[in-house]
Protein backbone atom coordinates (compact mmCIF):
# COMPACT_ATOMS: atom_id res chain seq x y z
CA UNK A 1 0.00 0.00 0.00
CA UNK A 2 1.42 3.61 -1.14
CA UNK A 3 2.75 5.66 1.97
CA UNK A 4 0.52 8.53 0.65
CA UNK A 5 -2.91 5.86 0.54
CA UNK A 6 -1.79 5.44 4.66
CA UNK A 7 -1.12 9.36 5.31
CA UNK A 8 -4.90 10.08 3.30
CA UNK A 9 -6.23 6.91 5.62
CA UNK A 10 -4.38 8.91 8.57
CA UNK A 11 -6.23 12.52 7.97
CA UNK A 12 -9.78 10.33 7.57
CA UNK A 13 -9.43 9.55 10.33
CA UNK A 14 -8.07 12.62 12.58
CA UNK A 15 -11.11 14.08 10.92
CA UNK A 16 -13.42 11.39 11.98
CA UNK A 17 -12.09 12.04 15.78
CA UNK A 18 -12.15 15.43 15.52
CA UNK A 19 -14.63 16.89 17.83
CA UNK A 20 -14.13 20.56 17.06
CA UNK A 21 -16.39 21.14 14.08
CA UNK A 22 -14.12 23.97 12.96
CA UNK A 23 -11.09 21.49 12.81
CA UNK A 24 -12.90 18.77 11.36
CA UNK A 25 -14.77 20.94 8.62
CA UNK A 26 -11.00 22.06 7.60
CA UNK A 27 -9.88 18.88 7.41
CA UNK A 28 -12.85 17.62 5.52
CA UNK A 29 -12.07 20.47 3.35
CA UNK A 30 -8.85 18.74 2.63
CA UNK A 31 -10.52 15.29 2.02
CA UNK A 32 -12.57 16.17 -0.47
CA UNK A 33 -9.54 17.72 -2.53
CA UNK A 34 -7.64 14.18 -2.07
CA UNK A 35 -10.43 11.96 -2.94
CA UNK A 36 -12.53 11.35 -6.24
CA UNK A 37 -15.95 10.56 -4.63
CA UNK A 38 -18.69 10.84 -7.82
CA UNK A 39 -21.59 10.64 -5.24
CA UNK A 40 -23.92 13.32 -5.82
CA UNK A 41 -24.70 14.10 -2.22
CA UNK A 42 -20.79 14.08 -1.98
CA UNK A 43 -20.65 17.27 -4.90
CA UNK A 44 -23.48 18.79 -2.71
CA UNK A 45 -21.43 18.54 0.55
CA UNK A 46 -18.57 19.76 -1.31
CA UNK A 47 -20.29 23.10 -2.51
CA UNK A 48 -21.75 23.34 1.02
CA UNK A 49 -18.42 23.37 2.87
CA UNK A 50 -16.82 25.65 -0.03
CA UNK A 51 -20.13 28.27 0.60
CA UNK A 52 -19.22 28.05 4.47
CA UNK A 53 -15.59 28.64 3.99
CA UNK A 54 -15.84 31.36 2.16
CA UNK A 55 -18.17 33.11 4.36
CA UNK A 56 -16.50 35.14 7.11
CA UNK A 57 -19.66 35.44 9.40
CA UNK A 58 -20.36 31.95 9.60
CA UNK A 59 -16.27 30.64 9.99
CA UNK A 60 -15.98 33.21 12.67
CA UNK A 61 -19.12 32.35 14.37
CA UNK A 62 -17.96 28.92 13.95
CA UNK A 63 -14.70 28.82 15.24
CA UNK A 64 -15.89 31.22 18.77
CA UNK A 65 -18.69 28.37 18.92
CA UNK A 66 -15.68 25.38 18.26
CA UNK A 67 -13.71 27.97 21.59
CA UNK A 68 -16.37 28.36 23.56
CA UNK A 69 -17.10 24.07 23.52
CA UNK A 70 -13.47 23.56 23.83
CA UNK A 71 -13.65 25.13 27.09
CA UNK A 72 -15.61 23.31 30.27
CA UNK A 73 -16.76 26.60 31.88
CA UNK A 74 -18.05 28.02 28.55
CA UNK A 75 -19.43 24.99 27.21
CA UNK A 76 -21.48 24.63 30.63
CA UNK A 77 -22.74 28.24 30.06
CA UNK A 78 -23.46 28.22 26.30
CA UNK A 79 -24.96 24.35 26.27
CA UNK A 80 -26.91 25.30 29.13
CA UNK A 81 -29.53 27.13 27.29
CA UNK A 82 -30.05 29.58 30.00
CA UNK A 83 -27.45 31.79 30.56
CA UNK A 84 -28.39 34.98 31.45
CA UNK A 85 -25.53 37.18 31.19
CA UNK A 86 -24.15 39.87 29.37
CA UNK A 87 -22.30 38.42 27.04
CA UNK A 88 -24.34 37.83 23.36
CA UNK A 89 -21.63 35.39 22.50
CA UNK A 90 -22.47 33.02 25.32
CA UNK A 91 -26.34 32.84 24.28
CA UNK A 92 -27.47 29.44 22.99
CA UNK A 93 -27.99 30.08 19.79
CA UNK A 94 -30.73 27.13 18.52
CA UNK A 95 -30.72 27.79 14.60
CA UNK A 96 -27.39 27.80 14.49
CA UNK A 97 -26.82 24.80 16.91
CA UNK A 98 -29.39 23.27 14.43
CA UNK A 99 -26.93 24.23 11.37
CA UNK A 100 -24.03 22.81 12.61
CA UNK A 101 -25.52 19.05 13.89
CA UNK A 102 -27.09 18.80 10.38
CA UNK A 103 -23.41 20.18 8.82
CA UNK A 104 -21.88 17.16 11.16
CA UNK A 105 -23.76 14.51 10.47
CA UNK A 106 -23.29 14.87 6.55
CA UNK A 107 -19.56 15.17 7.10
CA UNK A 108 -19.74 11.97 9.06
CA UNK A 109 -21.59 10.44 6.16
CA UNK A 110 -18.86 11.45 3.68
CA UNK A 111 -16.17 10.64 5.71
CA UNK A 112 -17.68 7.24 6.06
CA UNK A 113 -17.72 7.32 2.09
CA UNK A 114 -13.99 8.17 1.54
CA UNK A 115 -12.92 5.85 4.62
CA UNK A 116 -14.98 3.10 2.47
CA UNK A 117 -13.66 3.71 -0.92
CA UNK A 118 -9.71 4.08 0.09
CA UNK A 119 -10.13 0.45 2.24
CA UNK A 120 -11.46 -1.22 -0.74
CA UNK A 121 -9.28 -4.19 -1.78
CA UNK A 122 -7.83 -4.13 1.74
CA UNK A 123 -7.18 -7.61 3.07
CA UNK A 124 -7.78 -6.75 6.21
CA UNK A 125 -9.53 -4.32 6.79
CA UNK A 126 -13.45 -4.24 6.43
CA UNK A 127 -15.63 -1.43 7.14
CA UNK A 128 -18.80 -3.05 5.42
CA UNK A 129 -20.81 -5.22 5.79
Amino acid sequence: MPEEHLSLISIVQEAINQENLFKKLRLTHIIMHSVSITEKKAAELHKRVEEMLTDIDFMRKLKLNSKIKDNDITAIEYLGKDYRGGDENMVFDAQFESILTELEKRIDEYLGTVLIELTKGEDDIKFTA
